[in-house]
This record gives structure tokens, sequence and C-alpha cells, in this order.
């Protein structure tokens, strides 16, 4: 019974439609970067009303699973030997271009929210994707490209 729509989430009321405590699972990628830097200028989306939302859905054993790029992910070049791409170029803390906030920032918006973080991981290949890419495999084994995040609402 799934049902897909979209929505201009992160605005004021855009989910009101959707039941409170309706959902088991909400799992999101590649978005929240969004709200750190917007895509339009002048369009600044409420990350704070997007988390909000997304617990208030969320039944109270339900789960929020987030994927998003790695936080000293930028541009990552893939320079180097192919099984040691290690030139690298990130903004970890000094954010010139913006492209991804720090993993404190994220942890605090989600724990504004309303969220806990009860897993989080940083994901790696697997190991069968190096026949196929060999440069690809070395360098996100030693630099992951993305994490993911299990969060559960917080009880009151």
């Amino acid at each position: 019974n799934a049902r897909f729509e979209t929505l201009q989430v992160g605005e004021i009321g855009a989910m009101d439609h959707i039941p409170t405590d309706s959902a088991d699972y909400v799992f999101m990628s590649d978005a929240l970067l969004f709200y750190f830097v917007p895509v339009l200028p002048k369009k600044e989306n409420n990350i704070q009303t997007l988390l909000s939302d997304i617990c208030r859905i969320l039944k109270p054993e339900g789960c929020f699973i987030n994927v998003e790029p790695h936080y000293i992910f930028w541009l990552l070049p893939w320079l180097g030997n192919s099984d040691r791409p290690f030139t690298i170029l990130t903004e970890y803390i000094d954010k010139s271009f913006g492209v991804t906030p720090s993993i404190s920032s994220l942890i605090q918006e989600y724990i504004k929210g309303g969220f806990a973080v009860t897993w989080m991981e940083e994901l790696t290949p697997d190991p069968t994707f190096e026949a196929t890419n060999q440069r690809a495999y070395h360098f996100a084994k030693q630099f992951p490209l993305w994490q993911l995040f299990e969060l559960k609402p917080m009880s009151s």
C-alpha cells in the first residue's frame, strides 16, 4: 500500500495531510545537504520544519534512515595510482563552497528536530566492486563517499 507523492518538504504545511504516527519508516537520500546550501537563490527551506514533520509522521517505534554524501566529501579527485588514489581536496570545517555540512552540524539538526542517532555508518564499497573499477574501489575504501544515519524519534 505504498503511495508516492511529490511535496514541497521543508515548507510549513507541506506534509500536514500525512497522519501523525502513520509511518514505520522514512527513507531519504542525498537531500538534507540542500538545506545547508540552498539550490535556488532566495529559496530557503527549513530543515527543522522537515525534520519535525518526519518525526511527527513516524510511529513511536518508527525509523528515519538518511543517506547523505560523506561530510569530508568535496569533489574528491581520482588521482594517484589505482591502489592508492589519495590526492584529496576537502573542505571539512572551513567551507568555501559549502557542499556538505559538517558532521556536528548535521547531528545537531537531527537532535533539534526530535531525533536520536541510533546508528551511523560510513559506507564503503563491496569487495566485489574492485573487479569493476579498481581505482574507484580503492578510493572509496579509503575515503567513504556516503554516510548512513538511523534515527529514531526521542521519547518525550
